[in-house]
């Protein structure tokens, strides 16, 4: 989209309401993970020419599920079928490192410090950073943090 520095932040979530159809009060525009506050000035963000803005969408409430509902079959594997991620790899990494150390409880303690560790650098993770994180993977096919 086309924005000049005088335009309020206002004018475009209008714009993004005529493209993408999504009301200014359920967008939320992120710059550099900084949110763009409605009644201010594209300027006051320091934009230039070529940078990304991020939109977050507010999730619509839904009512509560009820268990006479039929869902349809959308042919992917629920999510209660899933191993969750997290316990595949304290798992994996349980498995790796047993015979490394001389009790089992010796290497859950190292395997729940690296998990801890882990969540920590990814709860901290901006939008930009998973915006790096995923070109590299796309163009290397590894991972960097």
């Amino acid at each position: 989209m086309d924005v000049a520095g005088a335009d309020s932040v206002d004018h475009l979530k209008e714009l993004v309401k005529v493209q993408l159809n999504i009301s200014p009060s359920d967008q939320r525009l992120l710059h550099k993970g900084k949110t763009l506050q409605d009644g201010t000035l594209i300027q006051e963000y320091n934009l230039r020419e070529g940078d990304k803005l991020h939109l977050v969408v507010k999730k619509e409430s839904s009512p509560a599920e009820t268990k006479d509902i039929k869902r349809p079959i959308s042919g992917c594997i629920e999510t209660q079928t899933e191993p969750v991620t997290r316990n595949v790899l304290e798992g994996e990494m349980l498995r790796l490192l047993k015979p490394h150390y001389n009790s089992d409880s010796e290497a859950r303690k190292v395997v729940a410090a690296f998990v801890k560790n882990i969540d920590k650098k990814l709860n901290t993770l901006s939008l930009d950073d998973i915006e790096r994180i995923c070109e590299t993977w796309n163009k290397e096919n590894r991972l960097q943090f």
